[in-house]
């Protein structure tokens, strides 16, 4: 069973940067897991829906990024949306 928590740990103009914590049992041992994400939508992640077509039209308002370095992905954030 994996149990997960997200926060919001940077806000700018509606984008969010998000990061994911959860907690993997495997055999009995517990391993923490960590990961990033950037909204497009805030409504959209307080709905959870990271995806939806319109009208036949895919809207993708999540990326997830699999760095581990909380600075690393700051600076993505910024260089992203903080121009």
């Amino acid at each position: 069973m994996v149990c997960q928590n997200r926060k919001i740990i940077m806000e700018h103009n509606g984008n969010l940067l998000v990061l994911n914590e959860a907690v993997q049992n495997l055999g009995g041992i517990d391993y923490k897991l960590v990961s990033y994400a950037i909204w497009t939508d805030k409504e959209k992640y307080e709905q959870d829906i990271p995806t939806e077509f319109i009208h036949g039209e895919q809207y993708i308002y999540c990326s997830n990024y699999a760095i581990t370095d909380r600075d690393s992905m700051i600076r993505i954030f910024q260089h992203r949306f903080e121009k």
